[in-house]
């Protein structure tokens, strides 16, 4: 009857652990499934705006398409309904795979655990209810300072409301980014065991180091199209009064791309205050992704040790070939000449001006080798300090494991 008992409590420890990796899948199928429903519901608001756009629409006015449609609108609003419910299936997938892989240790991180779902559930829940809605069609006026004046400009409600849409790909980037192998069962039960929280920054940290271009590469591209078809829609009203003609999307694109590199020809700006606050965001975007594409860069142009060490010999050898040549030159020529000659001291000049160039070389090298040893010693200890935390825990895992196996002997006897 005991062994029979500890067959059974094997057995339930494996269903229990398949049943964890069962409701991982199940929620993170659900994340994805709302990706791709709000993205399609972007896609579809996008069709909208670019059909109902009246091409006699201007400032003054807010003439709409005659062959308006609305089915976009219901497709959208559907697409984004849908995404609701996936994500409340995901939300509430996801605490029932916490509680059963017991993420929580205490009853306290598990109502915090609750709550601080709660709230990021109701956010993306927000984001997703922002779409233009079928027959929603109010007027919305901005006033604007042109030429000593006042004028105002005219946007629709449906306008505003599909640029607060882009919103969206913050799910988008997330859902994607729970798919990576820092973020799968094994990456979070690592997580569990080092008390390291698996959020949103921690991935990106990942991300970051793995792959620093690639990560950044598709950051700059989003920002880029965000910002570009969000000023487009804020300044495509305003072509007939500043005549740079917005409704070329490629106009956008190009003044995107200098204001996020602050080339800025001059060549294309804002004029109302809306896309004025959108360059804004996004020269502070694109200043922090050009830092950080130096700072990625500067990883791969830099040598490696077995790099430094070619490029040390490389540049030693010319130096110490001058350095023996005027050696042996003012030797032959003091041997000639003596030492009082004038021909002797340039010789000797030389000589110290080569032995100068040798010693400031190897100065250099040993400078940055006393650097990398002293990194490498620290990174020692670090590395030292890990071993000796895994060491106490694989001893107190198995003297746990042994004494289990003991009352199980004694049970069994």
């Amino acid at each position: 009857m005991k062994k029979l008992k500890v067959v059974n409590d094997t057995s339930q420890e494996t269903i229990s652990r398949g049943e964890s990796k069962r409701l991982f899948r199940l929620w993170r199928s659900y994340d994805l499934a709302s990706a791709v429903l709000i993205m399609t519901g972007l896609a579809l608001s996008t069709l909208d705006y670019e059909i109902n756009y009246s091409p006699t629409r201007s400032y003054r006015n807010c003439h709409i398409n005659t062959m308006t449609t609305q089915v976009f609108r219901y497709l959208s609003s559907i697409c984004s309904l849908v995404a609701i419910i996936c994500i409340l299936l995901r939300y509430f997938e996801k605490l029932r795979w916490k509680h059963r892989v017991s993420y929580f240790n205490k009853k306290s991180d598990s109502i915090a655990g609750v709550r601080k779902s709660v709230v990021f559930m109701c956010i993306e829940i927000i984001v997703v209810s922002i779409l233009p809605y079928p027959h929603v069609d109010g007027n919305v006026y901005v006033p604007l300072r042109f030429n000593h004046d006042t004028i105002t400009i005219c946007y629709k409600l449906s306008e505003i409301l599909y640029c607060l849409m882009f919103l969206r790909f913050f799910i988008m980037v997330r859902a994607l980014i729970n798919f990576s192998s820092f973020q799968n069962d094994e990456g979070r039960e690592c997580c569990k065991d080092f008390r390291v929280k698996p959020n949103m920054r921690y991935l990106a940290k990942c991300l970051w180091t793995r792959y620093p271009v690639y990560f950044l590469t598709g950051i700059a591209v989003l920002s880029l199209f965000i910002f570009a078809l969000t000023l487009r829609v804020f300044e495509r009203v305003t072509d007939d009064l500043s005549h740079m003609y917005y409704s070329n999307p490629m106009n956008a694109l190009w003044f995107m791309v200098e204001n996020m590199t602050t080339l800025g020809y001059g060549e294309f700006y804002p004029y109302t205050y809306p896309a004025r606050i959108v360059c804004v965001l996004s020269y502070f975007a694109g200043s922090i992704i050009f830092a950080l594409f130096v700072s990625a860069m500067q990883q791969h142009v830099d040598l490696d040790i077995h790099q430094r060490r070619v490029y040390k010999h490389v540049m030693k050898i010319p130096l110490a070939a001058t350095m023996i040549k005027n050696c042996l030159r003012y030797y032959l020529w003091k041997k000639r000449l003596g030492t009082e000659n004038d021909i002797c001291k340039l010789h000797f000049k030389a000589l110290e001006k080569s032995i100068d160039d040798m010693k400031s070389v190897k100065s250099t090298f040993h400078t940055k080798q006393n650097k990398r040893i002293h990194d490498l010693r620290k990174n020692v200890k670090l590395l030292n300090c890990q071993v000796s935390a895994i060491d106490r825990l694989v001893t107190s895992t198995l003297d746990t494991l042994v004494s289990k196996n003991k009352n199980v002997l004694k049970m069994t006897f």
